[in-house]
């Protein structure tokens, strides 16, 4: 959801940053989303209907990312739900929660709707598929439609096709590139390691992720706004 909230430091050391620490966001010129192209069927849902993830941050945990895939026919649900707390010693100083459900029907997504809160703030995201296009109501900011869109909650590899995606936290349009994808091994969060197909990503969003031989998400490694880096360690 992926994945997307912000960690950076601040007064104590090390400053929280409330906008962006899971899926960085940056607004972008709407022009350039009518040339997005559609794409195949979602890729990456689990046999097991549910994937999870414990989250690292200069090799401490600091919280949590699971994903539930419900299947009737072809239609899809994804149920996005992220917990982080980041204290400095005992004291917390960082808190997001994010809850996020997105829908498919075969190729063609069709909406959105994401709540996220930290201590200070609440977004509230609306995206859904009109007969215009794609209607996205971001958090805080102006609505816009367009051909489509695609929501960066990394679970779906495919989205990397067509350039331009959304953070679900806010709404706002992120342009990114794949600059690289190539066979790789990432660590689980029990130590083992699995071979992967590695995706390098650029632009707004600078990040790696991971994808096992069944296409289903399995790490990520992701530049947050301080410059540090959090890790995604498949449970």
């Amino acid at each position: 959801m992926g994945d997307e909230s912000g960690v950076t430091a601040t007064r104590i050391t090390e400053r929280v940053d409330r906008r962006a620490f899971l899926v960085g966001g940056a607004g972008l010129a709407l022009p350039f989303l009518a040339t997005t192209q559609a794409f195949a069927a979602p890729s990456g849902v689990p046999a097991s209907g549910q994937v999870g993830f414990k989250v690292y941050r200069k090799g401490s945990p600091i919280g949590e990312h699971r994903l539930k895939f419900d299947q009737d026919g072809d239609s899809l649900t994804v149920t996005t739900d992220v917990h982080i707390l980041v204290k400095l010693g005992p004291v917390p100083v960082y808190h997001f929660t994010q809850h996020v459900v997105e829908r498919w029907r075969g190729d063609r997504f069709m909406s959105l709707d994401s709540t996220a809160s930290t201590q200070t703030s609440h977004d509230k995201v609306t995206v859904r598929r009109t007969a215009d296009g794609i209607h996205v109501e971001p958090s805080g900011d102006d609505p816009y439609t367009v051909p489509e869109i695609y929501p960066l909650t990394h679970w779906n590899p495919r989205v990397y096709q067509s350039g331009v995606l959304f953070n679900p936290k806010d709404g706002k349009a992120q342009k990114v590139a794949l600059a690289a994808r190539t066979d790789d091994t990432v660590k689980l969060n029990d130590g083992s390691s699995i071979h992967a197909t590695r995706y390098a990503v650029t632009g707004d969003s600078v990040m790696d992720e991971y994808y096992d031989a069944q296409g289903v998400w399995s790490g990520m490694h992701s530049r947050v706004q301080d410059g540090s880096y959090v890790d995604y360690r498949r449970l």
